[in-house]
């Protein structure tokens, strides 16, 4: 379902989502006024840039165990005010929650995600975080921006990427 409703501005609510999709990358990109969400197929496996800067949403849908990359699926998401418990299949968390500056408590990042970077950066009422697993190579300003983050963060992660990128 690629791009199927990108910039559809005016879509409120979110279509059924036929079984066997495993694609939906940005399906639902830049729909300002998308509010409400149905459920994700078992059959998905990727969700990058689907919800990206659909400023409506406060819920996320619940997301199924199939679910391996969501680079950027709710970046800019503004309104949103929690994360869905993330699948246990999820290995790409790249800008995933990225400017979405109503959440305030990390759930927990499962044992095989290996990409963070800039995953929470700018979420500036994000108070707690979960253990980073030693799965993790890349956490690329992860945290970048969150002025409110508390207490001591446990980072487990085996970083072998970027860390520092242009003195950041």
């Amino acid at each position: 379902m690629y791009e199927t409703f990108s910039q559809c501005g005016e879509l409120t609510e979110m279509s059924e989502i036929p079984n066997g999709v495993t694609d939906m990358t940005s399906t639902f990109y830049n729909c300002n006024n998308l509010q409400k969400l149905t459920s994700i197929p078992n059959s998905v496996k990727v969700m990058a840039y689907t919800f990206f800067n659909c400023k409506q949403i406060t819920l996320p849908p619940e997301l199924p165990n199939s679910v391996e990359d969501l680079t950027s699926c709710f970046r800019s998401c503004s309104k949103l005010t929690q994360m869905p418990d993330i699948p246990e299949n999820v290995i790409i968390m790249a800008h995933t929650f990225m400017e979405c500056i109503e959440i305030t408590e990390m759930k927990k990042i499962p044992d095989r995600v290996t990409d963070l970077s800039e995953c929470f950066r700018d979420c500036v009422k994000l108070k707690t975080a979960t253990a980073i697993p030693n799965s993790v190579t890349n956490m690329r300003s992860t945290f970048r921006g969150c002025s409110d983050l508390q207490g001591v963060l446990e980072i487990n992660a085996n970083l072998t990427g970027k860390i520092v990128e242009d003195g950041y």
